[in-house]
This record gives C-alpha cells, structure tokens and sequence, in this order.
C-alpha cells in the first residue's frame, strides 16, 4: 500500500476460543468453533532507527515452530510445548505493537513489542495490566548464497515475560494427531489446570541446519511461574509453590528424496513454501517427496504440580505435486504419564492430510 505499508487481514473460517470445561473460572469469551480473526494488521517500513513498526493483531515473536505459517509444517500438527506454551486459548496471535528489522546484510533478523495477553481468539480482555512483553533475535551463521540458501545453519534465542490475564495460567496439550480444537473428540493429554501465579515467563533456543536435501531442526522452550499457588486439581488447593518450571523441546529431522530444499526467509528467519524442481504431471514428473521424524516432549510436573508429561515419535512422508498442493501422512506413537488422578499408557495412531493454499 503506497510503496511502505504492508498490510494482511485473514480468517479462519473454522476456528474456536477454549472448550475446557476443567477451568474455573471460565475464560473470558468461551466460545466454540466460530470463524475468528488470524492476522489482522499494519506494517510500516522504512521508518528511521527502527526498520519496521507493526500494528495489530498477529503472532508475538516467540517460537520457531509457533512462528511458521500453518501452510509450510514438516508434520501435521506443531510440537507439544507450541499447543502448551503460545497458542493454547488464543491461536497464536496477539494484539500489540512491534519493531522489528534485519541486520548484517539480512544474516540476521530481531524484533521486540508489547501484547495484551489475551486467552481468547477474538483480542480482548479485562482486567488491570495483563500485557506481555516478548522479544526475538536470529542469525544465520552459515548461508550459502549462490543457492539461495540450499546451505544453511540457523540460531534463534526469544524470551517473554507476561502478567497473566486474571492471574491465572494454564498449560495443556493435544496429542500430534488431531481434528480440531480441546473437547470430547479431541482430548487434552497432559493439563495443569487453572492456577494462580505472579508473573510468566519463557525463554526458547532453536537451531535449524540445512544442506541440501538434509533439514534438521531443534527447539526448546522453557517456561517459569513466578509465586504460584496450588489449584487442588493438580496440586493441592492454597498449597505456596515458590517459581514452579515446565519444559518442552523437539528434534526433527527431514530429507527431499527427490532433491528439493526449504526456501528460508530472510526477513522473519522461518522456513516457506516448498517449490518442487518438477511439479507433478500424470507420466512425467512425480513433484516433490520427503520423508521425516521427529521426537517431542512436554514435561508439566514439578514443585508439587502434576499436570503430566507427554512424549511422541512422528514419522512423516509428504507428497508436494506442486507449490500449493501436498499430502502429508503421519504415524505418531505416543507414550503419556497422565495428570494426576489419570490412566497413562501407549498408543499407536495414523493420520492424513490433503492441503492446498492459494
């Protein structure tokens, strides 16, 4: 728009706030499966000392699984620590106001803001503070530039520290196969439920090498609860608990068996779209095939809370005919210790997905 502003406003058309009857009291604008808002924002470049300002409602920088756009995942669904830690009540997306740029020739990329930290999709909430300050910073330690990046190792290090909306925190995860929001038909596996704490705060490294055909991925999140107290769900009720700790982190490893490599934006330090060297045609060109694994793990036990730990290994092939259409097929087996009062086991699970964006 006029040469310096950039713009998005995007819908997801099948979406929900939060459906966990468990948490007391209940959110604020607890809804189920209505179309909501994504990315609905400003960005003003070139704008002296800082690059960058951008206005509105979109991802906080924070997560090198979180920040992917939804068309580009290596698996069918993110890790745990992403459904626990950035995304659980409000999609990902925040409303605030960030700056962000660039730097050392796009090697490397940072960015910083100020969020309300809202637990809804539809970016509001009452109360008194309940922001969240949360900054990013990435840098490319090896970029091959005469193929666009076929070689590459990236590191990330983002922090976050948050006044919680009413006072409240919660973490809790789906399995990595899934259709749709928390509920009946889709159950949480791990939960700590509702309970009471000062202050939040995360802390995420990440490390991504690519050579050629060859990704592989790493990513852990920290996170600390300042003053929490016990919610006599998965802790015993009024108990002090001091700074309680929860963690999740991933490995993954991906290879194109026909060649390809992931296209790396240099602006946001994430992956895009895959471009196969041959789109698919019917007795000429198969597109794209790439096989991977990942293992992950999400631990939500500690100074007397039991909201479970929850670990998985995904294996994964994926069929792009093309840049804006793929198949992905998953097998997930999944090994829970449940919250407590909760049966733990095993299972074994299969899923499929057929996307296309435009």
């Amino acid at each position: 728009m006029y040469e310096f502003i950039d713009f998005a406003c995007e819908y997801d058309f099948v979406n929900t706030g939060n459906v966990d009857p468990g948490i007391t009291p209940p959110p604020e604008g607890s809804t189920f499966s209505v179309p909501a808002i994504t990315d609905m924002w400003v960005n003003f470049k070139q704008v002296p000392l800082v690059g960058n300002v951008k206005v509105g409602q979109f991802k906080d920088p924070i997560g090198f699984d979180h920040l992917h756009s939804s068309r580009y995942l290596n698996f069918l669904e993110r890790s745990f620590h992403q459904d626990a830690f950035n995304g659980a009540f409000n999609n990902g997306f925040s409303p605030g106001v960030m700056i962000w740029d660039t730097f050392d020739d796009q090697h490397g990329t940072w960015a910083t803001g100020v969020f309300k930290n809202v637990q809804n999709i539809f970016a509001w909430g009452m109360g008194d503070g309940e922001y969240n300050w949360t900054s990013r910073a990435t840098y490319l330690l090896l970029y091959d530039e005469q193929c666009h990046g076929a070689n590459l190792i990236h590191v990330g290090l983002a922090g976050s520290i948050r006044d919680p909306n009413e006072g409240l925190v919660q973490y809790r995860s789906r399995g990595s196969l899934r259709n749709g929001p928390p509920g009946p038909l889709n159950p949480v596996f791990v939960n700590t439920g509702a309970f009471a704490a000062e202050t939040e705060q995360l802390l995420v490294a990440e490390f991504s090498a690519q050579r050629g055909p060859l990704l592989v991925n790493a990513e852990y999140e920290a996170n600390w609860n300042q003053n929490a107290v016990g919610n006599g769900v998965s802790s015993v009720l009024g108990a002090p608990l001091g700074t309680v700790f929860f963690r999740g982190w991933y490995v993954e490893t991906l290879y194109f068996l026909t060649g390809e490599h992931r296209d790396y934006d240099r602006t946001a330090g994430v992956y895009g779209r895959v471009i196969p060297h041959k789109n698919f045609h019917w007795g000429r060109s198969a597109g794209a095939w790439q096989v991977g694994a990942r293992y992950s793990q999400l631990d939500l036990q500690d100074a007397g809370i039991d909201g479970g730990f929850l670990q998985d290994v995904t294996l994964g092939l994926n069929w792009f005919l093309n840049p804006n259409m793929k198949l992905q097929w998953n097998y997930v087996y999944t090994d829970r210790t449940a919250p407590a009062g909760a049966a733990g086991g095993t299972f074994h699970g299969a899923g499929m997905r057929f996307a296309f964006d435009f």
